[in-house]
């Protein structure tokens, strides 16, 4: 019986450098991100006779990152004949997961899947992977923030942020979610900072956490050759470990008025994980006309997002279940509360 693992994070906090450290283990794989029909951020597709097999295929191989797995289509057409239907997404992501291992030729028991925003969905994600575990990765949110509006996404070819107050209020939004499961046995919480600056306590902590045999078996450079060339330049550094004086590197890199920005809608969680925050409400006043300017910045972005989704239909679609979805993890995280 595999492990399913599921490492959830916001874009660039490190999960890349994670997943290549984990991967050097004998007993665990980790996969790479996909788009896959999974009920929680796409549109579901159930298999429910072999009539639904070409069009779930064909959804599959349309993302260029399930794609980039690399997986024989007639392979696994002949895979999911043979299996006993109706198929649920978590059989199918396990039959997946073990081609993709299979075709970089290693046999993990416990299986990594990549999906950033699970962590949004995490009620809806454990009733359909009732025995599964959860890794959230987090990073100082001025650091990733820091990192995000010199990265260009590999799916849109635009920079994955450049307003402040966005990003910390989806850092606060994250985090604050993410409290409620720290006490849970399935969940754990791994700070990147831990991870640079005391590497070996820290992993091995994690890999107790994941009941690893902790015998390595690849090394780092296994998981970097697997990442499409499309997206090597968002992770060229992995291959050398992150220097420590690079923790703070954002305090020089960002000017005053996105660090003051950040930290006025960010301010107290930060604090409350420990990170250090050096404005203040005087300098905040300072800068209510650049936070208006950001926030009409928001508005009109998010109009245009929308406006986009609306005529693309499979994206509206999508956009209407991860929704639909959201609302269903809400609802339930009030229920457990009320009792």
């Amino acid at each position: 019986m595999k492990t399913i693992v599921f490492l959830t994070y916001l874009n660039r906090s490190g999960s890349t450098f994670l997943s290549a450290l984990l991967n050097q283990y004998e007993d665990i794989g980790v996969s790479l991100e996909a788009g896959l029909p999974d009920g929680i951020l796409r549109y579901p597709l159930n298999i429910g006779k072999k009539a639904d097999i070409g069009k779930v295929l064909n959804c599959l191989y349309a993302d260029k990152k399930f794609s980039s797995w690399n997986i024989d289509r007639i392979h696994l057409q002949k895979l999911l004949e043979e299996s006993t239907l109706p198929l649920k997404f978590s059989s199918l992501l396990t039959m997946l997961m073990k081609c993709y291992f299979d075709k970089r030729g290693v046999t993990p028991q416990i299986y990594i899947y990549k999906c950033g925003d699970y962590i949004n969905y995490l009620p809806v994600l454990r009733q359909i992977f009732p025995n599964s575990k959860v890794i959230f990765l987090i990073r100082d949110g001025r650091a990733v923030y820091n990192s995000q509006k010199k990265s260009f996404s590999s799916t849109t070819n635009k920079l994955m942020e450049t307003n402040p107050l966005r990003s910390a209020y989806k850092w606060r939004a994250v985090i604050n979610c993410v409290k409620q499961y720290c006490v849970e046995n399935w969940f754990y919480c791994l700070k990147y900072e831990d991870l640079v600056s005391n590497p070996n306590e820290t992993l091995d902590r994690l890999l107790d956490f994941l009941k690893s045999n902790k015998k390595i078996f690849r090394e780092k450079e296994n998981y970097f050759s697997a990442i499409p060339q499309s997206q090597k330049h968002l992770h060229h550094n992995i291959i050398n470990f992150p220097l420590s004086e690079r923790i703070c590197a954002w305090q020089n890199e960002l000017n005053l008025q996105e660090i003051v920005i950040y930290e006025k809608y960010a301010g107290k969680v930060l604090r409350e994980q420990g990170y250090k925050v050096c404005s203040d409400e005087a300098l905040y006043n300072t800068q209510r006309f650049r936070c208006l300017y950001y926030k009409v910045d928001w508005v009109l972005s998010k109009i245009k997002y929308e406006f986009q989704a609306a005529v693309c239909i499979s994206r509206f679609l999508d956009g209407i279940w991860a929704m639909m979805c959201k609302i269903k993890c809400v609802l339930t995280t009030l229920m457990l509360k009320g009792n």
